[in-house]
Order: C-alpha cells, then sequence, then structure tokens
C-alpha cells in the first residue's frame, strides 16, 4: 500500500470513497481503510461533525450576533444544520431578543425599506416590519377611489399613504409617505395592487 500512499491521500483529500479507492487501484477496500487509519485519513468530516466539533466557536458567534447563514458558510453546511445544533445546545434566542427595535425604528423612520433595513441587521423582513409597524387605534378610512396611476397630487393622502412625488428612474416610480412617517417608492404595478390606482 506505501506505493499507493500519495494517490490514496490525494483521492481521500478530494472525497473519493474508500470502495471507489480500492477500485481504482484495484486492492481490497479493507486495506486502503487499514492503511487510511494508519496514515490518517485526510476526507472531511460530514458537516454534523465539523458543526459538533467548533460547538464553542459557534456558540460564541451566534452570541455576538452573526446570522445562521453566515455561519453554515463558514463551516460549509446548511442553516438547518446550525438551527438544529443550536437547539441542542440550548441557544434558541427569544423572540426578538438580539435585534434593535429602537435603530430598526431609526432607520425606517430615515426611509429604508424592510428588505434594506433586514439585510443590514441580519434579520428577516418579516421582523423588521412586525417591530416597525405602529397599531393605530383609529377608525379605519374608507378605501380610495381607483384613479389613473398618472393623476396624484403631491401633498394628497390616499389611504395610509401621502403622495409626495415622482422618482427618476428606469421605471418610472411613485415617492409616497407612510401615515407612521416612513416613506415607501411604489411602481405602477405595487400601486395597483395597494389599491391606491
Amino acid at each position: 500500500m506505501e506505493a499507493y500512499k500519495d494517490d490514496i491521500l490525494d483521492m481521500r483529500r478530494r472525497g473519493i470513497s474508500k470502495q471507489e479507492i480500492a477500485l481504482t487501484l484495484r486492492v481490497n477496500s479493507k486495506k486502503v481503510a487499514s492503511a487510511l487509519k494508519e496514515w490518517g485519513d485526510p476526507f472531511p468530516l460530514p458537516a454534523s461533525q465539523r458543526v459538533e466539533a467548533a460547538r464553542d466557536e459557534i456558540i460564541a458567534a451566534r452570541r455576538r450576533g452573526e446570522t445562521r447563514e453566515k455561519i453554515a458558510q463558514r463551516y460549509g453546511c446548511g442553516t438547518d444544520t446550525i438551527r438544529r445544533k443550536l437547539r441542542e445546545w440550548g441557544e434558541t434566542n427569544q423572540r426578538g431578543g438580539r435585534y434593535d427595535k429602537a435603530e430598526m425604528q431609526r432607520l425606517r423612520d430615515a426611509g429604508l425599506t424592510c428588505r434594506e433595513i433586514a439585510k443590514r441587521l441580519g434579520c428577516a423582513e418579516a421582523t423588521v416590519f412586525a417591530y416597525t409597524w405602529v397599531r393605530e387605534s383609529e377608525p379605519k378610512e374608507e378605501k380610495p377611489v381607483h384613479a389613473p396611476v398618472s393623476k396624484y397630487e403631491p401633498g394628497k393622502r390616499y389611504g395610509d399613504y401621502t403622495f409626495l412625488e415622482m422618482v427618476e428612474a428606469r421605471r418610472p416610480l411613485w415617492l409616497f409617505e407612510h401615515r407612521c412617517g416612513w416613506r415607501e417608492t411604489f411602481t405602477e404595478n405595487q400601486l395597483k395592487e395597494a389599491r391606491m390606482a
């Protein structure tokens, strides 16, 4: 087996199984297995074992606020593996525990969309929406009457939004301000879906 040592180790590094190596070299697979045990098998560990071996580093990274996606990418596994292991280790977060709600609201008030805030803070869009949506106990206003999209008047209110201006872009965008203060742009199709057109 010593004559094949470099070839066997090289094949294992490339992820080739012991059985495939044995077939390629026309030797017994048990001999390949015992030789690898003696030399040290360079084959990468399965994802769950790699994650288990890095338990302390993963827990520390999660407590620093790193996302599961980033951790999974670093250890070459899926986010489900990280999620499952964190649950096993008792490292699940309470709802909203690691997100700065005040920062979310500040960014929302500055005019950023839920998607932009979620990307910046490393959380889901739905999380941003849930923590920045202000529920008011005002009586519901009547739904606005459908009007042609091009007929919006600056300063006029349409449902929960006040139209501000048209924004120059590849496609025309309409800039509105929500009654809670944040700003949002809409395409023509989005306006129709929002029942403002």
